[in-house]
């Protein structure tokens, strides 16, 4: 009945703290005043690994791939708050890959668990979350990993 209880707990405080706001960071990095901005862009990937390498690897911009399936219940979870973030941010490219019909991504990868969130600069994974998390958090990871990278 305890872990019941703290199970229920848990999934209360993982979805009242993807709507709650804890940090004030932009959203997204500093830049020259000269760069133009660009569109954020979200892209369900449908097909095969040729477009995963057009879209990922030879991007000119940071991409954040979302690595998912339809039955993760942590997935379905996140996925508005992966949404709502590419429309905040305009100069990183949004991914969302389904592992079950892309499944060379769970090994090329090495996917343990789902969601998976890797951040690609210049083609290159630079860093990995697993695990659903709420809005705020995936932000500063995107922000302080492209700053780390600069």
């Amino acid at each position: 009945m305890k872990l019941l209880t703290v199970i229920i707990f848990a999934s209360v405080l993982l979805v009242v703290s993807a709507f709650t706001s804890f940090s004030r960071l932009p959203s997204s990095p500093k830049r020259c005043h000269l760069m133009k901005p660009l569109r954020a862009t979200l892209i369900e990937l449908e097909v095969g690994p040729e477009k995963f390498d057009n879209e990922v690897t030879n991007s000119k911009i940071p991409v954040i791939v979302d690595f998912y399936a339809n039955w993760c219940g942590p997935c379905k979870l996140v996925a508005p708050i992966f949404k709502a973030l590419a429309e905040d941010f305009d100069d990183v490219k949004f991914v969302k890959v389904d592992t079950d019909l892309h499944e060379e991504f769970v090994d090329k990868f090495n996917i343990q668990g789902l969601p998976l969130f890797a951040l690609f600069i210049n083609g290159k994974v630079v860093a990995t979350h697993s695990g659903a998390i709420s809005k705020e958090p995936l932000r500063q990871f995107i922000n302080k990993n492209i700053a780390a990278q600069n």
